[in-house]
């Protein structure tokens, strides 16, 4: 039985197909086919969805009450006279807009936030009614001190009729 005696290493071999398609051939490898059956993807959970839309929901919010904040003022009674408080971009920051120390409260101060212009219209009348002051003084009027003034009313002057009535003052000062 001469089968027996015969490696297998003796035996010629098959010429196999170059594996890069760089040098030889005309045709590209073709790939093989996937080794067992295939699973499908596994789709995203559904508690994962609405853990995301959650959180998403929740920074809408959270900015929202932020944007929301940043456009209340309030209006606070101090030690040394009157405040005017403005909302940060947080949900529930405030930062001191003025404080006008020699400015009684207002007898019924709001508890809540109040407009813009109802802030406003203290500073604005406060320092309009400095700058009065300044000018019915006795002797040469502190025209520098009148301009300081009208240009800080200014400043909180929230209505057309407001900044007119300021820049009528502010025109009429001679230096």
């Amino acid at each position: 039985d001469w089968s027996s005696d015969v490696c297998s290493s003796d035996l010629p071999k098959k010429a196999s197909p170059p594996t890069s398609g760089g040098s030889g051939g005309g045709e590209p490898p073709a790939t093989p086919p996937p080794s067992g059956p295939q699973e499908p993807k596994e789709p995203v959970s559904n508690a994962l969805k609405i853990t995301v839309i959650c959180i998403a929901a929740l920074f809408a919010c959270l900015i929202l009450a932020s944007a929301l904040n940043s456009s209340k003022y309030y209006i606070k009674a101090s030690g040394e006279g009157t405040e005017i408080w403005k909302g940060d971009f947080s949900p529930r920051g405030k930062a001191v807009v003025i404080s006008l120390n020699d400015l009684e409260p207002p007898e019924n101060i709001p508890s809540g936030a109040v407009s813009k212009q109802k802030a406003y219209e203290l500073p604005f009348k406060y320092f309009m009614t400095r700058a009065e002051k300044l000018s019915e003084k006795s002797g040469i009027p502190n025209f520098a001190a009148i301009r300081e003034e009208l240009k800080k009313a200014k400043t909180y002057a929230i209505t057309h009729a407001q900044i007119k009535q300021v820049n009528n003052r502010l025109d009429h000062i001679e230096f």
